[in-house]
């Protein structure tokens, strides 16, 4: 194999559950194009990843001629790591996964290590970072945008737990459900605020991460962040434990 042209699904989640791919690719000199519209994600890597848009008809992603379109389900058996990982390196096993996510780690912990942060207690992962329960891409339109968010009641009882913490509320331009932080004494909403490189570094330094699956989630595995998973109100307890079953990181623990 010489040449990789992948165009995984097109949320942030999915490009960044991509990255152990891309770091076995240039470990073994492969020449890899991926087909995204978050190329920011793949700054680390300079010019050993050939980056093209994707283009919509409405909502749907229109496949590039010639790439490999990457899937995943997140109600399904097959993982994030197998879908994205081991159907393109099928000749690899789990260690070499593993490996490739250490590669992975390494290489985004050196490219934010000058990033500073606002609070000194920061320094010392006495926080936790928050992500606030917020409507899905494709149903911000729609009559139910929340339909796929968290219960409200329970994110707010989740957050309970954690006051004792500095809590950092963490999210780009969204559609959010309102939170009652009002008992939280330690509350920093920095939503909006941060530059991805900024966020990249709040999370790896976090004690925990609370959060819906999604982009956040995803980070907090890749650096391996003990993570407290929303479930989405639409879901079964048997539907949120296969969905986390599918997503979760080597080394990323459930709390």
């Amino acid at each position: 194999m010489s040449e990789l042209k992948l165009q995984p699904q097109s949320g942030l989640g999915d490009l960044i559950q991509l990255l152990p791919t891309i770091e076995m690719a240039i470990e073994l000199k492969i020449n890899i194009t991926v087909a995204t519209n978050h190329s920011y994600v793949l700054a680390p890597y300079g010019d050993a990843v050939h980056i093209v848009p994707v283009h919509f008809k409405g909502i749907i992603p229109i496949p590039h001629k010639g790439f490999q379109q990457l899937r995943y389900n997140k109600y399904g058996t097959v993982k994030y790591s197998e879908a994205y990982f081991n159907n393109i390196f099928p000749q690899h096993d789990t260690s070499l996964y593993n490996l490739a996510v250490e590669s992975t780690r390494k290489r985004f912990l050196t490219w934010v290590k000058d990033v500073r942060f606002c609070k000194q207690e920061m320094h010392d992962n006495e926080y936790i970072i928050f992500g606030y329960p917020h409507a899905a891409k494709r149903h911000k339109q729609s009559a139910e945008p929340f339909r796929c968010a968290p219960d409200i009641e329970y994110a707010e009882q989740r957050l309970e737990i954690y006051k004792s913490f500095l809590i950092v509320a963490v999210g780009q331009d969204d559609t959010y459900l309102n939170i009652n932080e009002s008992s939280i004494n330690n509350f920093i909403d920095a939503r909006g605020i941060l530059t991805f490189k900024e966020l990249l570094k709040y999370i790896s330094n976090s004690r925990y991460v609370l959060s819906q699956a999604g982009a956040i989630t995803t980070l907090a595995g890749l650096f391996g962040i003990p993570t407290d998973f929303l479930p989405a109100k639409s879901e079964s307890i048997n539907q949120h434990q296969k969905h986390i079953t599918g997503i979760v990181w080597p080394w990323q623990g459930i709390i």
